[in-house]
């Protein structure tokens, strides 16, 4: 499962995860790790962004094939989860 291409996109689609993630960093780690393409010497980019209604995020960029197994590892000891489209 390889990343999809978007040379020459207009808009991209970034998934950042960010909040309080010192505590399943571990689990983050080992998810980017595992999946395929994300090698071990591969560095996290760390953002800040602002939101079109101003909201401020600082956050790490997860790379789109690593998303659905991470938030399969994050959910399983999840009480409630929140996704949110910006």
């Amino acid at each position: 499962m390889g990343l999809t291409c978007e040379v020459g996109l207009r808009r991209r689609t970034y998934h950042v995860l960010s909040g309080s993630v010192l505590a399943v960093w571990a689990k983050v780690e080992s998810v980017l790790s595992s999946v395929h393409g994300h090698h071990n010497s591969s560095k996290l980019q760390v953002v800040r962004l602002k939101t079109e209604d101003s909201l401020r995020i600082v956050g790490t960029i997860i790379p789109s094939n690593c998303v659905a197994p991470l938030i399969n590892v994050l959910s399983q000891d999840a009480e409630k989860t929140h996704s949110e489209t910006f």
